[in-house]
């Protein structure tokens, strides 16, 4: 009887496997389909069972899609179709997770699936860069461009495989195994080559590390030391600027990080396409100021775009206007007002205070999942500013997924305290 009940819990976690794998390298259209089939033919009694449990966390993306589609009236179809789907996509994923994890009866299998989809995706990730490597020209900038900038799984996987290092829950018994998992997922972090998520997986680690710590003496030199650090990468600035000149470079780029996406009115072309997600953001709050007070307040609908004032080619077309941007933030402000932004923000409130309360819970499978959602919050929140945050095609479904997994374990164990 328990070797069957093993076998069935196996194959849930295969399934997982496969699905969260499936998702980072086929096309978002294809995920969209998988996760709406998912949802209505898998998943359609717990959703209505557990509704009231689900929607403490999700209310405000639900909202959110509401408050977007009461603008559409005088907007392009086709824009507002769009923007739909980037609103629900996320909310979907969160409800696919958050019902996946009722399947689960044991919440180690649910974290030992992420651990194997990171570490295969980071396989995978890792033999695109060798492999392009061999054939061209190894250029950082190629690289990020043309074989991925990395997986936002991968830097959970990683983060998980810190935590058991450091508890006694002990994921894995084969150390082998872990070493290389973390290996791998480090690697992969290393050869996105992308600086936003190098940049949230290091506030991710100091942001838990410093969690985790329990004396408050540990706490004031851990954080003297990361001001420290800080101190000493502000004023290495200087130095690079001095020192290296092209533009191009990986380290011009991340020295260059903050001014790219400050919000200003660029003047001249080459300064719009070297700051281009501060100048789209300059448009787009623009727009929004043109607006009338109810769409201050309520947004300007689904459908809503940014005019750019010229035509600019973008993704291999031109474009006079944009119907999405980079800062995800502007994005929901434009779409749906100030009551929009409001609603986001305590959306990623609710998941990191959610996250941090639970983080101290003795029981060490419910303390990894407020790590989880505090890691989550923190991705969110700063991949919003770059990369369109939870907003994102595609880059971030997995992350919305496991969002809904850790919801979903909270609800099994916690359904008095949840809220």
């Amino acid at each position: 009887m328990n070797n069957h009940t093993g076998n069935i819990y196996l194959n849930k976690s295969t399934i997982l496997t496969i699905f969260l794998i499936v998702i980072n390298i086929m096309p978002v259209e294809v995920v969209t389909i998988l996760l709406c089939s998912g949802i209505t033919v898998l998943f359609i009694k717990p959703i209505i069972m557990r509704f009231p449990f689900f929607f403490n966390g999700a209310n405000c993306l639900l909202c959110l899609t509401i408050i977007g589609i009461m603008g559409i009236f005088s907007n392009n179809m086709y824009s507002v179709c769009k923007d739909l789907w980037y609103f629900m996509i996320p909310f979907i994923a969160i409800l696919f997770g958050f019902n996946v994890a009722n399947k689960f009866k044991n919440n180690i299998n649910i974290f030992k699936t992420i651990i194997a989809s990171s570490a295969i995706i980071a396989i995978i990730h890792i033999l695109q860069v060798v492999n392009y490597s061999l054939i061209n020209k190894f250029v950082i900038t190629d690289i990020r461009d043309e074989v991925s900038s990395g997986y936002f799984i991968v830097l959970t996987g990683f983060l998980i495989l810190l935590w058991d290092m450091n508890s006694d829950m002990k994921l894995f018994n084969n150390i082998i195994y872990k070493a290389i998992s973390l290996f791998l997922c480090s690697l992969s972090i290393i050869l996105s080559f992308s600086r936003t998520l190098w940049i949230i997986s290091v506030i991710c680690v100091v942001v838990i590390v410093y969690m985790s710590l329990i004396s408050k003496l540990l706490k004031f030199v851990f954080s003297c030391t990361i001001l420290l650090i800080l101190s000493l990468f502000i004023f290495s600035n200087g130095i690079i600027e001095r020192y290296i000149s092209d533009e191009n470079t990986m380290t011009a780029k991340i020295q260059n990080s903050f001014n790219e996406i400050l919000i200003r009115d660029y003047a001249e072309m080459e300064d719009i396409n070297a700051n281009w997600r501060g100048f789209e953001s300059d448009k787009a709050l623009q727009a929004y100021l043109s607006g009338s007070f109810v769409q201050y307040v309520f947004g300007q609908g689904f459908g809503a775009v940014v005019p750019l004032g010229f035509t600019m080619t973008l993704a291999e077309g031109e474009y006079d206007e944009i119907p999405i941007l980079h800062n995800g933030y502007l994005y929901v402000l434009l779409k749906t007002g100030i009551v929009g932004l409001i609603l986001y923000i305590a959306f990623l409130i609710h998941c990191y205070c959610l996250g941090s309360k639970i983080s101290k819970n003795i029981i060490l499978d419910i303390r990894f999942s407020g790590y989880m959602l505090v890691s989550i919050s923190i991705i969110y929140a700063l991949s919003t500013f770059v990369v369109s945050g939870i907003f994102n095609k595609g880059g971030l479904i997995s992350i919305s997924i496991e969002n809904g997994l850790m919801f979903g374990i909270l609800a099994k164990y916690l359904p008095n305290n949840y809220a």
